[in-house]
């Protein structure tokens, strides 16, 4: 004992010279000063405040209080002379301390003490600050019998107090060292006062097995970044220093029940925890994407209303906190940035054990933090371990093995909670009654709630239901509390609310500062707002930033050079009026299709290198084969007409490729083409077809994209005009009534661009030209029987400028006259073999067209260039992107 006395600063003289024990827990008598004084086993509180008898009154002779109705205890007479009331002390009194922090008291300035009714002793007992703050610790809750005064004899008294707390030690100690558990000394030898060993028995057990106690988190260091303290009830106090014991169960809680409440407090009593931590996570890494997930602010709302009223259960906002998926070992960095101090258990399922290699940074993860297993009865969890040991080593498997802790929890889950839910069943006796009442307030999980992944251009059938919505910012403009965000997401743009208290300011901050095109997933209900643009507008209750844009988007929304849009091809694809126009693209070629598929046409494929030309030899893109030579195919329609020898009515959809030196705005050197053929078919059948055709596809483009045709502000009227039958007039008329309109025309050559102009704007609707000269067109034209120097072909020419669109005949079927015509445009005889074996072998008359897809389109949509029309266009001078 006097050892004892000398290192916490006592002498020898300071030994109390009478001490009664009647046993633990009873009471120590000096004086007129009784105390009680928790012996071995007492119980702990981790939040105790200092014991009261080591404040002492202000007088220097010690004066108990005067308690309400009775007579004043007698004791020495008040010093006179006593501090005026309302008196500002700005110094400390000799010999003594300033207000504030007591040397004894471990949390900081006691309330009492802080209200200037007990300020620190002046005369007296003088113990270091530590062996203070331990014996505070120690002594836990305190009872004075006889009022807050001291006697003379306190010195004393507490002198007895520290060799009773040291014996107390020195018993635990010897009890340790019977349990096989190194103590670091001998159980008899006296050593400094510290805080009692508060170990889980499992930390026991390892012990005893050679393998590692539970571990604190490591401090913070490189690549831990410090964030704001931990909000909330479990904050730690700035003053605390004691070492805490707290569980960690994450999760999404979407909703809380009771099985993990029963998880929670069973953790806590097994392992002694002073708290545990419910970590609602934003958005779950394995749980991408749910769509009956609530938002965070209510899953963390209703977490905390689960905890209410449970000892040692805290909601944390701490994964809410940090942008992005959740990942555990992120969390743990946090908390060993905020709470160094303090150590942390992470519990997780026993049928999650196998998945732990797969998390992010599982070996580091596991030397972070010590993991606890909750097992449930009846699950087999070696297999779990086995993996564990496969993935991370047979030394992880083994340190979770003993960690492993058998809880028997309500069978419930919360997929069982939303499912009940959703199919009106009874659901609200598996979760606590005030998560029950939040669920039916809020609507969550019922069939308004469950989120439908849909798109904006769908929003009409999902009015007042909740959605979720994929894309892309495209506009952000934030008012104070709220914000309005206008979403892209491949079918539309579409306005959405924000309100900083429904989405969370941090969640708007971050989309705020990720810029124009980030990717982002918004959650919310549709509502019909006539004053939205389209009409519909998405009330936002959760954000999730996919990727943030990583510069500033460099095709702001403003006017740009044609030269550096081109350049940006790949982003101006996402402009509203580029992207309008490529849906339109997209309803032409799908009408198309469906076009010949109602007619029985069947789709062949004509190939892209073909071994000679089809509409003339100068304008071929010739490519090496091998060791030959190739070309990229001008036309699939010499091909077609092989096809329609097997099938009978046929067409191609493909690429066509050009070599014309051209640049006007109708010409592109890679283009698609429409190219339909029919056996026993005349040029009558094939213009029939061609005005079927196109009134089909300006029909379905003002019926299916109305809203394209809009934003790109297209007049309508001359598309609805578009009606059967067409003018029709033969090349003579066309080349008559140029002349009547002083056009320059020189007979006998083909229409040029300005030419075809001119005819059109003499119709109100798209116009068929036929029978040209024969000497302007391709050598497989048939001649009029009628007027042998005139084809039998066609053009369709379209109105408002665009020029020509189809353009087609009735096919030559006599073999001679094909091979005199091979002849004289001095095309190889033998590259077209297989073609004229067509006429040798049943050869019928047959007719076709082919249509220009980019010419189509930029006349629907209304595009004064065709390079608007293709995604990616191929001009005289550009190749890029």
């Amino acid at each position: 004992m006097g050892q004892a006395c000398d290192r916490l600063g006592l002498g020898q003289e300071a030994l109390p010279q009478t001490l009664v024990r009647n046993g633990p827990g009873q009471e120590h008598f000096e004086g007129d000063v009784a105390v009680e004084v928790p012996l071995a086993g007492a119980p702990y509180h981790p939040h105790a405040p200092p014991p009261e008898f080591l404040l002492e009154p202000e007088a220097t002779e010690h004066r108990p209080r005067t308690q309400r109705g009775q007579g004043r205890t007698p004791g020495p007479a008040p010093r006179r002379g006593g501090r005026r009331r309302g008196r500002r002390r700005t110094a400390p009194r000799r010999g003594g301390r300033r207000r504030g922090r007591h040397p004894a008291a471990p949390y900081g300035p006691h309330p009492v003490a802080a209200r200037g009714r007990f300020p620190a002793a002046r005369q007296g007992l003088r113990l270091g600050e530590e062996p203070a703050r331990q014996l505070g610790r120690e002594l836990g809750p305190t009872r004075h019998e006889h009022g807050e005064a001291f006697a003379a004899g306190a010195r004393g008294l507490t002198r007895a107090v520290v060799g009773e707390l040291l014996a107390r030690e020195a018993s635990r100690d010897r009890q340790l060292h019977e349990q096989g558990i190194d103590v670091g000394h001998s159980p008899q030898a006296t050593k400094p006062l510290r805080p009692p060993p508060r170990a889980h028995a499992l930390d026991a057990v390892a012990s005893r097995e050679g393998c590692r106690p539970s571990r604190r988190l490591p401090r913070a260091g490189p690549g831990i970044e410090s964030t704001p303290r931990h909000s909330g009830a479990a904050a730690r106090r700035p003053h605390q220093e004691r070492t805490l014991r707290i569980g960690l169960l994450g999760g999404s809680f979407n909703p809380p029940h009771r099985g993990h409440l029963a998880v929670a407090r069973a953790v806590r009593a097994a392992l002694d925890l002073d708290e545990v931590w419910l970590l609602p996570a934003p958005r779950p890494p394995h749980k991408p994407g749910r769509r009956d997930m609530a938002s965070p602010r209510d899953r963390l709302a209703m977490v905390r209303l689960a905890t209410q009223g449970e000892p040692g259960l805290v909601a944390s906002d701490l994964e809410l906190r940090r942008p992005g998926p959740s990942y555990t070992i992120d969390t743990v960095r946090t908390l060993a940035a905020e709470r160094p101090g303090d150590c942390f258990y992470w519990v997780i399922g026993a049928d999650t054990i196998d998945e732990l290699p797969t998390w992010k940074e599982a070996a580091a993860l596991l030397e972070a933090v010590t993991f606890v297993a909750v097992d449930r009865p009846g699950h087999d969890v070696e297999e779990g371990l086995r993996a564990l040991a496969e993935g991370l080593g047979a030394e992880a498997a083994q340190r979770l093995r003993e960690h492993l802790l058998r809880v028997d929890p309500p069978d419930v889950s919360s997929t069982e909670v939303r499912r009940r839910v959703l199919a009106g069943e009874p659901w609200e006796h598996l979760v606590p009654p005030r998560v029950a009442e939040f669920i039916r307030a809020e609507g969550l999980y019922g069939r308004n709630f469950v989120t439908r992944i849909a798109t904006v251009r769908a929003l009409e059938d999902f009015v007042d239901q909740r959605v979720e919505l994929r894309g892309w910012l495209y506009k952000f403009r934030g008012k104070g509390k709220i914000a309005f965000l206008h979403l892209r997401d491949g079918t539309g743009v579409v306005q959405c609310v924000a309100k900083r208290d429904e989405v969370g300011a941090e969640a708007l901050r971050r989309v705020k500062e990720a810029g124009q095109e980030s990717a982002l997933i918004l959650r919310g209900t549709v509502r019909a707002d006539e004053r939205a643009p389209g009409g519909y507008e998405v009330v936002a209750d959760d954000l999730e930033l996919v990727a943030p844009a990583t510069e500033e988007y460099p095709i702001a929304l403003q006017d740009h050079g044609i030269d550096f849009l081109l350049s940006k091809r790949h982003l101006w694809l996402r402009s509203r009026k580029q992207h309008a126009v490529l849906r339109i693209r997209s309803e032409v070629c799908q009408g198309i299709r469906d076009f010949f598929y109602a007619r029985d046409f069947v789709l062949t494929d004509a190939p892209i290198f073909t071994p000679s030309a089809c509409e003339g030899t100068t304008n071929l893109f010739e490519v090496n084969y091998f060791d030959d030579k190739a070309y990229l195919t001008q036309s699939g329609q010499l091909y077609m007409e092989a096809t329609a020898m097997a099938h009978g009515k046929v067409y191609c959809f493909g690429p066509t490729f050009r070599a014309e030196r051209s640049k006007t705005r109708r010409h592109l050197t890679e283009f698609w083409m429409c190219e339909p053929e029919m056996a026993y078919a005349t040029l009558d059948d094939a213009m029939d077809l061609a005005e079927e055709l196109l009134e089909y596809l300006v029909g379905r483009a003002l019926e299916r994209c109305g809203r394209e045709l809009a934003v790109l502000e297209r007049d309508l009227e001359p598309l609805e005009r578009v009606r059967r039958p067409f003018p029709r007039i033969t090349y003579d008329e066309a080349a008559a009534l140029l002349a009547e309109k002083g056009h320059e025309f020189r007979y006998g050559d083909d229409f040029g661009a300005p030419d075809e102009t001119a005819i059109s704007e003499h119709f109100d609707r798209p116009v068929l030209i036929h029978r040209y000269p024969a000497a302007v067109k391709a050598f497989y034209m048939k001649r009029d029987p009628a007027a042998p120097d005139k084809a039998l072909c066609v053009d369709v020419i379209a109105p408002e400028g665009v020029g020509e669109v189809i353009g087609g005949g009735e096919r030559a079927t006599d073999l001679a006259y094909l091979e005199e015509q091979i002849a004289a445009h001095r095309l190889p005889k033998e590259a077209f073999e297989w073609y004229l074996d067509l006429r040798r072998f049943g050869s019928v008359p047959h007719a076709g067209f082919g249509l220009g897809l980019e010419r189509t389109v930029a006349w629907i949509a209304g595009r004064e260039h065709v390079r608007e029309a293709i995604p990616f266009p191929r001009t005289l001078y550009r190749k890029e992107p």
